[in-house]
């Protein structure tokens, strides 16, 4: 028998409970015990229960299904969405019952989590709503015990904030609007950690500010844009100070910086005076960030962890958007540095992508600026824009891209 078996398995037979201590084995760091022989031991376990009654069976094979659901979720080889889906519903519908007491909430409340969870992990037409419902029962349940235990908090702010994620999918102004209240409950939560729990409520508050600023970004635009910004900054001095020592709080920082960028972005878009003041302040913003975001994505792709690789396109592209239409003459200093300096990884010189995204804002620019020159000939902003096109070459030169090639 598993000394270390959740209670909640402890009703069954010890044969049975054997199967499912080897199943949670799956779990494990460099366990022995594959995906698909910890599904044979869930089914043979649900095989042997299959007969029981009373609410404590029904909460143990449900939390048999919830496993299940688990395992098909983390197959690392294919993930198989509608078994698990299949697996949690038929754990709720055991725990659908009258008799159900706070214990078997607290269970049928992780179901519906989990359930939701993979909702939103598939495409489908009206799974975000669904996820969102999902959602809703796991809060409902939560908030009826009242709980103050960390554990159960941390899953019911965490539902919070999962609807919230949920409702932004669906894309309407009433959705992102519904979605920011649930942020602020989320915060409500995480904001007050008890004992023991400081550390992970921490976590979830960035990623509650980071959620709820893209939530008023999407339902305010520019009217609010400055809040999102300053709530940006907040998330990322927060975890700053470990973004290259921990992934997890990299990864904090880039989503972080890449909302400033947006809500900056946002702000000069909108402006109604293109020479207003305030938009140099906005330009820092932008370009600060995407400088920062960069030299990170450097820092973790030199120490072997590619997964900041992706987001590298999209700070490069707007980060020389930005300088293109902002501020002309740091274009070509902001590629060379990015792309050809002594910090850039090798993999980023070669990259077509990048290369390509390099050479059609140096093309943008170079056009903007032939068109400058020649209807001032003669004069200092000819000149001007002369001297800026040959700096534009040697960053071409520096960078072996194909000189004067048509615009994309």
């Amino acid at each position: 028998m598993e000394s270390d078996l959740p209670p909640v398995f402890r009703v069954l037979a010890p044969d049975i409970q054997q199967l499912i201590g080897t199943a949670l084995r799956f779990s494990v760091p460099n366990s022995n015990v594959s995906a698909q022989d910890a599904l044979t031991l869930c089914d043979k376990a649900l095989e042997a229960t299959k007969a029981g009654t009373g609410l404590p069976w029904a909460r143990a094979v449900a939390g048999i299904c919830l496993l299940r659901g688990q395992i098909f979720e983390r197959d690392q080889k294919s993930p198989r969405l509608p078994d698990a889906l299949a697996s949690y519903d038929r754990g709720i519908a055991l725990l659908q019952r009258e008799d159900r007491d706070g214990a078997a909430n607290r269970e049928w409340a992780v179901l519906w989590m989990n359930r939701g969870n993979v909702l939103q992990r598939t495409a489908g037409e009206g799974d975000a709503a669904k996820a969102a419902e999902s959602y809703d029962q796991t809060i409902r349940s939560l908030k009826a015990l009242a709980p103050t235990d960390g554990h159960t908090l941390s899953t019911l702010g965490g539902a919070f904030l999962n609807k919230g994620s949920a409702l932004q999918r669906l894309n309407t102004p009433e959705a992102h609007t519904e979605a920011l209240g649930m942020y602020e409950q989320a915060l409500q939560i995480f904001t007050a950690p008890p004992a023991g729990f400081e550390e992970h409520f921490a976590r979830l508050v960035v990623a509650s500010k980071l959620n709820r600023g893209t939530a008023l970004l999407a339902a305010f635009g520019p009217q609010r844009a400055q809040e999102v910004i300053a709530a940006a900054n907040e998330v990322v001095g927060a975890v700053e100070a470990f973004s290259e020592k921990d992934a997890g709080a990299g990864d904090m920082a880039m989503r972080g910086r890449r909302l400033a960028c947006e809500a900056a972005g946002v702000l000069l878009q909108a402006a109604p005076d293109p020479a207003a003041p305030e938009l140099a302040d906005w330009v820092s913003v932008g370009t600060d960030n995407a400088e920062a975001a960069l030299a990170l994505a450097q820092h973790w792709d030199r120490q072997g962890m590619l997964g900041f690789r992706p987001a590298v396109p999209w700070f490069l592209h707007f980060g020389a958007a930005l300088y293109a239409q902002r501020q002309p003459q740091f274009l070509g200093e902001f590629l060379v540095e990015t792309l050809d300096s002594a910090t850039t990884p090798p993999a980023w010189k070669g990259a077509a992508q990048l290369k390509q995204i390099a050479l059609e804002m140096i093309e943008r620019l170079r056009a903007h600026l032939r068109s400058q020159a020649f209807q001032e000939l003669g004069g200092e902003t000819a000149e001007q824009a002369n001297a800026l096109i040959a700096e534009l070459q040697d960053a071409e030169k520096r960078l072996a891209l194909p000189p004067q090639t048509a615009t994309a």
